[in-house]
């Protein structure tokens, strides 16, 4: 999807945001469901 708006960037700047904001916000829900699994199920952590 990134690829296709490449060609259209200089023409409109906004268009690469449209399907990279999706993906960023995937990525950061991953990265904190992670995190938080991490936390619950880690026995080793200390608290």
């Amino acid at each position: 999807m990134l690829a296709f708006t490449q060609s259209y960037m200089f023409e409109r700047p906004y268009l690469p945001l449209i399907p990279a904001f999706p993906m960023f916000l995937c990525s950061v829900a991953f990265n904190f469901i992670g995190d938080g699994l991490r936390d619950a199920l880690d026995p080793r952590q200390t608290k």
